[in-house]
């Protein structure tokens, strides 16, 4: 049926549908007008014009005034009819007609996708037979007008990317939808509705806020696919989902799911994806799986059953895996590819043979020590990826593996396995052939190889496989082999000989001296060879010859002196790096050495690095040949070239300059007095679009340079090549006009960010007019004097690496499944798609050159602020598909490593890149190295310069799990040596209670250890299960190795189970939550110095000790306690001698610099007294020791606390401040400005000339040193001191006849004047005030809500009822008290506290019987029916105790409704989100379980009134039921609403309460004059709604708030939606709307003002704590109806100590104070009146 206009309820109608009647009467629109040609021409008209008004217009416009002489007609041609599908997608706010509407009787599909709409077009629903319809993209909030459930045909419904909260109830009635897609939208429950569309076969909800699956979802029997990636879900899915028999695939990515137990035995599921998860237990049997990926979710152990014969793709790569039970083979038997990377994975059981359909194993980064033999039977095995191990060898058996693909780099492999001997081979004669019949295998002619190689032959052979090398399955399949970053000598090109197939040969980083002739596998074929970083001294010129297919050709990083000219005919050659050798030689020697003009394929040149080549002209020496090159000194002849290095290469001719293709790189590795390195690659492309920027003495100033990294995302792009070129030959004169423009208040940050965004801006018509699309990625790193500005865009990241072992990611990752950016795209109106792509194309969230996608990716840059200091060592700067494929810490380790040995950067940036090549990386990179720890270096001359002495590296000796990058361990140490044992606490009774998560954090501990070690240089003895045994050469080296692993481990990546016991939870320090003191496994230490037996083992070589000195450490080490270390006399002793030799201070002795080191730390030493050890007879003076940072440690022990003694201590040495001459030259003028002020001297026109004032400045020189900063900032400090202290007495001198009148007048009558001011502090400056009262209720009147709600006159409250809770004796003293008779009642005053925060003033008493009364009638309007929701703003004084009054709140109101509550109710829930904690609520409800206290306040032990911590929560039967959330500054909406949201509805479904009292103090706004938050008035409200949603008995009560203003305002809102009527933004009218502006609006800006310190790991973390208290509940408990709740008469009738006792209990935060009202409580007052 068609649907006319008059079919059109006004009831069915959205309010905007009415606009569109007549639309065409108010808006212009465009319309063309086509001619027969196609050619057109177009009229400004409004849309419902006539064919007549048309047909006049257009007379008109072609010069016609009377067209009567002319018969014009419009033509209507009606093809509406015949559409089948139409997209009028990209059209901003586009309506649909509804006559056209109708005519489209055969319209199927209609796509409406980002035309900026807010509603869904009316006349949809008219679309009879409408089955698809596409919305996203849009601005769509609300569905129940579209009525779209009367296209009763539509099939699929694609609303991704609006504002939907929820569905109306109507979809319901669907009977043929099949796709549902409402991703990225505001969804955070699952409506109801939709599990009664019982036709839906594909579900996607992804990336909403959804914190669970509703049970109903069972309903949905047809579903097929379920998409719910990017959500909030957790901990657990609904057991009903067992019954979704038709689901084949389920998305769960990125939630934050426990459990996956509702999935077993799902009979049809084929896809699961459980991606970035938080310790998920896979222990489920599966019927059809046939893809699972579990990557990052903290597993520590898999179990699958039921997967035998379906299941084909298993990745749980990047988890805690240590062991793998054979049995999961079984289970796995279908399997074709297994990816188990970056996991502790020590060993592959045999069972793993059982694979026999497996293609792809990858089980990279592990801890693997060896293979299986068992490898060989894999019969389908085609790439072994085992990269990163710990692998001494491979087993014979590869050569059986059919293998296309191996990588064994970052191993310690020594050799390469011979073929085995049952296939030996055998010599073939050069007339044989290698198919000759009579050469069987089994020949007894058949001689076996030796296991050493026969010597070479004299005369260059070309090698061929035998055939019996060659019919050995890994010698015919292999292709790629990588063995880079190993120990492989020379002789490892003879078993790789054989390889008769391969085509890319890796060996960088080995110790290959020379290459044997005749060795080199697969000559013919193979193109890509890598030696780098070996200790090549030659090419083998006889060998090169052959490699006519050889492409990339990489051996830089040795000590090759020269090229053999073999080399030039190598014709394909189109990547050759020889940087970093030692080359020297004559270039125009072209007979004998190589040079370049042969290569004419050339792409990529590298020679950067070789100090001692130069390029200039020479003297010809003999007859011109007439092949000889021209010009053998240039690169002309180069055509293809794209890179070409020659840093630090001596140039005395012409070379080529950059352009748009090709980088030309010839500057020093010395800028800015830093070290600098680089290296890249071109990957498989041929097209140069990754730049790199390095502009020294930027600005032409000596203290700053400028890097800059630019990634294109796509080299064959034109319009990606041209946007980072021109990225980089653009970006520095952009930023320095920025710079220039810098002025006032304005930062280089800001600087940082106008360049990155206008430059983005400026590159779009010159990038876009080929009419193609590209993007890059930015990184820049601007040093100026001792400060680093890093920016970045995209996915390029830079780590500042500090001289200690630690590291800094100084940028961000931008990338759409980033939460943050996940967030910001939503908002912006994309989407991230299920293969993590921003709007499905783009695979980075931040970029350059994205212009079709803005605002969604953008330019604004990522800017981290970093003060150098000489801990700083480098900054790594890399693209990204370095960082695909190296973690931060194997990066850092490999760069330290080879700045170590061979101390150069461009050698450690080479290293870098050829690592990552070797594990994978194909695509183009750049490595930068910048040596920023040289700025506080002596500035050296060029001449000091010497070629560094490369040193074949020592084979590392000991563990070699993670350590091989690091210093080489150190000899052990004999005669004097620092003993240290290490143990565990409690690891026996860990080890049986959860053996595989101890395992896990062992090897955690151990890595610790081991690497502290290497940095710091200790020698590990030995070690056990649980038990390691060190020896130091000093006592300062055995202190500083103890406190760097206490402080390390507590930020140590354990596993949840590890941090779940009891032994392993977390603590913080009680003032400050952030400081971590325990967390994860504690391991004891004792210290002892001494001269212990040393010997050294016969076998394994190691060093041991024994003797008395041995046992008395260990007995040390026992009487520590987890987290401590103990330590004897004679290290006390020790340590107290160095700390006074001065000497120590400049020498650069490796005891000098362990106690700098120890000093700068900070630590505390404990006596203990004298202590017998076990098995000694004389006592010992023992003593522990705490690093600063750990030192609240000793106070969490009573008993040591109570018998300790400090004895000695340092306090952590804080980083000098670092002046710059700039900023003491703006301290110089603001002294003189200030002179000039005080003298009078004002400038004629106002500000005083920079001109005139640099007549009295210093000169300052930008060398200037720090002593001379430092005095003349310390003078002109005194100077603005002197001038404000003479303005002060200036503004002020009028006023001291005033002061002096005044202190007369006291001394005549000072009573009356401490009346008076009495009076004027409680009525007019006390917080708070009444008249904020007097605002909220004008606005509601205002506001008309007043018409929504019975308004009642509330009675005062008797004194029987006030005394229900408080003591008479209290009540009596408020009663009688008064301003006049307050000196009789001094000596109670502190019993009662009142005081300074709790002023007596007249009318006291009644004042607390008005407010009380209100709470206590509100509460019984809900007893007896006659309300659903109360209101009473005057009330909420939480902080009124029984017998005591606390922060204004002398009559708890809130606890006598609850009082009332609890007559009728079983259970009441109370909520506080005012600022402050609820603590007199608290107190009063501490022991019961019928009353649920929560509190959402800031806490830092000090904000008043102390208490609220998250381990506040309860006692008795009331434990677990007070429930704190303790916040941090500066907290936002969007957090602060989550943290609500998800808190209270756990709550709400755990306590099941009957009733509800929520306190909704306005002091948590932002700008409040008292608070610390950012929150809006928007969501403080959000708050109230959640709460009035769960339709529940709803006491409202007021609170704090010190901006009388804002809480009017926002009292006003709150009622608004108490009473669900929305108002205006516009304030109305009234006789106070003075005090609301400038803006006169209900919701002004109130966030930003505090910087946020609750990061998101704070919220999380804050959420897990507060939710696990509720796992605690054993439900609601049930409860007998009495007058007065049974456990509160108990509580009201306990005696004074009973009372005393439980109070103590409940006021933990407290503790440490004398009293709490003794404490000036400065967070609740104010002392001027600008408050509104």
């Amino acid at each position: 049926m068609v649907t006319t206009p008059d079919d059109v309820t006004s009831e069915e109608m959205d309010p905007s549908d009415f606009d569109n009647w007549d639309f065409g009467k108010k808006k212009l629109s465009t319309v063309r007008i086509f001619r027969p040609d196609t050619t057109y021409t177009t009229v400004n008209c409004v849309s419902n014009i006539t064919a007549s008004e048309l047909s006049t217009m257009l007379g008109k416009k072609i010069f016609k005034q009377d067209i009567s002489k002319y018969h014009l007609y419009i033509l209507r041609n009606d093809v509406a009819k015949d559409i089948i599908r139409l997209n009028v997608s990209h059209n901003q706010r586009m309506d649909l007609p509804l006559d056209f509407v109708q005519n489209c009787s055969a319209l199927k599909e209609l796509w409406m996708a980002y035309n900026d709409m807010d509603r869904v077009p009316s006349n949809i629903r008219s679309i009879v037979h409408l089955q698809l319809l596409d919305l996203r993209g849009n601005r769509i909030k609300d569905l129940e007008k579209a009525c779209l459930e009367n296209a009763r045909e539509l099939k699929t419904l694609i609303l991704q990317c609006n504002r939907i909260e929820t569905i109306p109830e109507s979809f319901a009635s669907f009977q043929y939808l099949r796709a549902l897609n409402l991703s990225s939208n505001n969804i955070s429950k699952v409506p109801l509705a939709l599990c009664r569309i019982t036709s839906l076969e594909d579900l996607d909800l992804s990336f909403n806020e959804i914190t669970e699956i509703p049970d109903q979802i069972c309903q949905l029997a047809m579903l097929r696919k379920l998409l719910l990636y990017g959500n909030r879900i957790g901990p657990f899915l609904p057991k009903s989902m067992e019954e979704l028999a038709c689901l084949r695939k389920l998305d769960i990515r990125q939630n934050g799911i426990l459990n996956l137990d509702a999935l077993n035995d799902l009979p049809a599921l084929e896809e699961l994806l459980v991606d970035y998860n938080t310790n998920v237990i896979l222990n489920n049997s599966f019927r059809v799986l046939v893809r699972a990926s579990i990557l990052k979710c903290n597993m520590t152990d898999v179990n699958l059953r039921g997967t035998g014969n379906t299941l084909t793709f298993l990745d749980v790569s990047s988890n805690k895996l240590s062991n793998l039970t054979p049995g999961l083979f079984e289970h796995l038997k279908n399997l074709e590819t297994l990816r188990m990377d970056n996991n502790s994975i020590t060993s592959i059981p045999s069972a793993i043979s059982a694979l026999k359909r497996l293609k792809t194993l990858s089980i990279a980064n592990n801890l693997l020590s060896s293979l299986p033999d068992e490898i060989a039977q894999m019969e389908s095995l085609m790439e072994l990826d085992v990269h990163s191990n710990s692998l001494g060898d491979l087993p014979a058996s590869i050569w059986m593996c059919s293998l296309s693909y191996l990588n064994a780099s970052s191993n310690v492999l020594d050799t390469f396995p011979d073929p085995p001997e049952s296939t030996s081979l055998v010599h073939v004669s050069s007339s044989s052939s290698l198919t000759d019949p009579e050469v069987q295998p089994n020949s007894k002619n058949t001689t076996a190889i030796q296991s050493k190689p026969l010597p070479a032959p004299p005369a260059p052979l070309l090698s061929m496989p035998s055939s019996r090398s060659f019919s050995l399955p890994l010698a015919n399949a292999l292709q790629h082999l990588y063995l880079a970053d190993n120990r492989l000598p020379n002789d490892v090109f003879y078993p790789l000989s054989q390889l008769g197939s391969l085509v890319v040969l890796n060996l960088s980083h080995n110790y290959i001296v020379e290459i044997p002739r005749g060795k080199i596998p697969n000559p013919n074929n193979i193109t890509e060879i890598y030696l780098s970083g070996n200790q090549l001294t030659n090419l083998p010129a006889d060998d090169i010859e052959p490699l006519r297919s050889l492409s990339v050709l990489h051996v830089n990083g040795n000590k090759l002196t020269t090229l053999p000219a073999e080399l030039g005919k190598v014709n394909r050659l189109g990547v050759l790096d020889v940087g970093c050798n030692l080359l020297n030689y004559n270039i125009s020697n072209w007979p004998y050495d190589w040079n370049w003009n042969w290569n004419k394929e050339l792409k990529y040149l590298n020679m950067s690095g070789n100090k001692r080549l130069q390029i200039k002209r020479q003297s010809a020496d003999g007859i011109p040949v007439p092949n000889q090159p021209n010009s053998p000194q240039e690169f002309g002849s180069l055509s293809h070239l794209r890179i070409l290095g020659l840093m630090d290469v001596t140039i005395m001719e012409n070379v080529p300059e950059d352009a748009m293709e090709r980088r030309i790189r010839t500057s020093t590795s010395i800028l800015h007095n830093m070290s600098y390195g680089m290296a890249d690659t071109l990957g498989d492309g041929d097209d140069l679009c990754i730049w790199d920027l390095v502009h020294p003495k930027f600005q032409t100033k000596e203290d700053e340079v400028l890097f800059g990294l630019f990634d294109g995302r796509d080299g064959r792009s034109r319009a990606s090549r041209k946007l980072t070129s021109q990225l980089k030959d653009r970006f520095g004169g952009c930023f320095k006009i920025e710079l220039e423009k810098m002025e006032g208040p304005d930062t280089v940050v800001s600087a940082l960010r106008r360049t990155f965004l206008g430059l983005d801006r400026e590159l779009w018509p010159s990038v876009h007019e080929d009419g193609q699309s590209g993007g890059a990625s930015a990184l820049v790193a601007y040093i100026k004097g001792t400060t680093l500005y890093s920016a970045n865009v995209g996915d390029t990241i830079a780590v500042l690496v500090k001289k200690s072992d630690a590291f800094q990611v100084i940028s961000q990752k931008h990338i759409p499944w980033n939460p943050t950016e996940a967030s910001r795209i939503k908002r912006c109106g994309g989407f991230v798609s299920e293969n993590g792509r921003l709007n499905d194309e783009l695979d980075i969230s931040r970029s350059f050159g994205q212009y079709h996608l803005v605002p969604i990716v953008n330019s604004n840059p990522y800017i981290e602020t970093t003060t150098l200091t000489e801990d700083d060592d480098f900054v790594i700067m890399a693209s990204k598909s370095f960082w695909d494929v190296m973690s931060y810490n194997t990066a850092v380790d490999i760069a330290k490593a080879g700045k170590r040995v061979y101390g150069d950067l461009m050698y450690a940036s080479q290293k870098l890149r050829d690592i990552a090549i070797s594990y994978g990386a194909r695509d183009h990179m750049v490595v930068m190295l910048i040596g920023v720890g040289d700025l506080f270096k002596k500035k050296e001359s060029e001449g000091d310069y010497r070629q560094p002495t490369y040193k074949r590296p020592k084979a590392t000796e000991g563990p070699l799990d993670a350590l091989k990058y690091l210093k080489p361990e150190i000899e052990p140490p004999q005669g004097d040596v620092a003993m240290v044992f290490a143990y565990v606490k409690n690891a026996t009774k860990l080890w049986e209670e959860m053996p595989i998560p101890m395992a896990i954090a062992m090897k955690e501990v151990f890595n610790v250890m081991r690497r502290q070690l290497r940095s710091i240089g200790g020698y590990e003895v030995k070690n056990e299960a649980e038990a390691m045994m060190a020896s130091f050469s000093s006592v300062p080296a055995a202190m500083l190795w103890c406190f760097k692993v206490q402080e390390l481990l507590v930020s140590a990546d354990w596993p949840q189970d590890i941090l779940d016991c009891e032994d392993g939870k977390t603590v913080s320090h009680p003032n400050n939550p952030d400081q971590l003191l325990y967390r994860g496994l504690s391991v004891r230490m004792g210290i002892h110095w001494g001269n212990p037996v040393s010997h050294r083992d016969e076998v394994t070589r190691r060093m041991d000790y024994y003797g008395q000195m041995v046992n008395r450490s260990a007995r040390i080490s026992n009487l520590a306690d987890g987290g401590e270390i103990c330590v004897s006399s004679d290290v006390i002793n020790v340590i107290q001698h160095l700390l006074a030799d001065t000497t120590l201070t400049m020498s650069d002795s490796p005891y000098a610099e362990h106690i700098r080191e120890i000093q700068k730390m900070g630590f505390v030493i404990i006596g203990l007294g004298e202590i017998k050890l076990k098995g000694l007879e004389t006592p010992e003076p023992l003593h522990l020791i705490y690093p600063q940072l750990l030192a609240p440690r000793y106070n969490k022990d009573p008993l040591k606390s109570l018998t300790g003694t400090p004895l000695l201590g340092t306090v952590p040495q804080e980083q000098a401040l670092m002046l710059d001459p700039i900023s003491v030259r703006a301290l110089q003028t603001i002294s003189l400005r200030l002179e000039r002020l005080v003298s009078g001297a004002v400038a004629r026109h106002g500000r005083a000339s920079e001109q005139n004032l640099a007549l009295f400045s210093l000169v300052i020189r930008d060398n200037a040193d720090q002593a001379d900063l430092i005095r003349i900032a310390e003078n002109c400090i005194s100077r603005i001191e002197n001038c404000f202290s003479q303005l002060y007495m200036t503004k002020s001198g009028d006023f001291l006849n005033v002061f002096e009148s005044l202190s007369k007048t006291l001394e005549s009558d000072p009573s009356y004047i401490m009346r008076a001011l009495q009076t004027y502090m409680s009525l007019e400056r006390h917080p708070m005030k009444p008249h904020r009262l007097t605002l909220t209720n004008h606005l509601v009147i205002s506001y008309d809500l007043h018409k929504k709600m019975e308004i009642f006159q509330p009675r005062r409250a008797t004194e029987e009822e006030i005394m229900s809770f408080h003591a008479a004796d209290y009540i009596d003293f408020l009663k009688r008290v008064t301003p006049e008779n307050m000196n009789n009642f001094s000596k109670v005053f502190s019993r009662y506290n009142v005081g300074d925060d709790c002023p007596v003033f007249d009318g006291m008493f009644e004042f607390c019987k008005i407010y009380s009364g209100a709470s206590i009638d509100a509460a019984r309007k809900l007893t007896n029916g006659s309300a659903d929701i109360s209101i009473n703003w005057s009330g909420g004084l939480h902080h009124a105790k029984r017998v005591e009054a606390s922060g204004f709140c002398y009559v708890n109101d809130i606890v006598l409704g609850i009082f009332e509550l609890l007559t009728h109710y079983p259970r009441v829930l109370y909520v506080d989100i005012d600022i402050h904690h609820g603590d007199g609520v608290q107190e009063a409800f501490y022991t019961t379980d019928r009353v649920m206290t929560v509190s959402f306040h800031k806490y830092n032990g000090d904000f008043f009134p102390g208490t609220g911590d998250i381990d506040e929560i309860g006692s008795g039967i009331g434990k677990h039921y007070s429930l704190n959330v303790p916040l941090k500054d500066g907290i936002d909406d969007e957090s602060y609403i989550y943290l609500f949201k998800s808190v209270m509805e756990a709550v709400i479904n755990s306590f099941r309460p009957s009733a509800i009292v929520l306190q909704c103090g306005a002091d948590s706004l932002g700008c409040d004059r008292l608070g610390c938050f950012n929150l809006s008035i928007k969501a403080h409200g959000e708050c109230v709604r959640f709460i009035k949603d769960f339709k529940l008995p709803l006491l409202v009560l007021g609170g704090g708030g010190y901006t009388i203003r804002n809480v009017a305002r926002c009292w006003t809102y709150e009622t608004s939606i108490l009473v669900d009527h929305e108002v205006s933004n516009d304030l109305p009218y009234n006789e106070y709307i003075d005090f609301f502006q400038p803006d006169y609006k209900l919701h002004p800006h109130l966030s930003g003002k505090v910087e946020n310190m609750n990061t998101r790991a704070y919220i999380q973390n804050l959420r897990i704590k507060v939710l696990e208290h509720l796992r605690f509940l054993n439900g609601a408990p049930s409860v007998q109806m009495q007058e007065i709740p049974p456990d509160m008469q108990g509580f009201l009738e306990m005696n004074d100590e009973e009372e005393a006792e439980l109070l103590a209990d409940s006021a933990r935060g407290r503790e440490g104070k004398e009293k709490q009202h003794g404490r000036g409580h400065d967070n609740e007052f104010y002392d001027n009146d600008e408050d509104v």
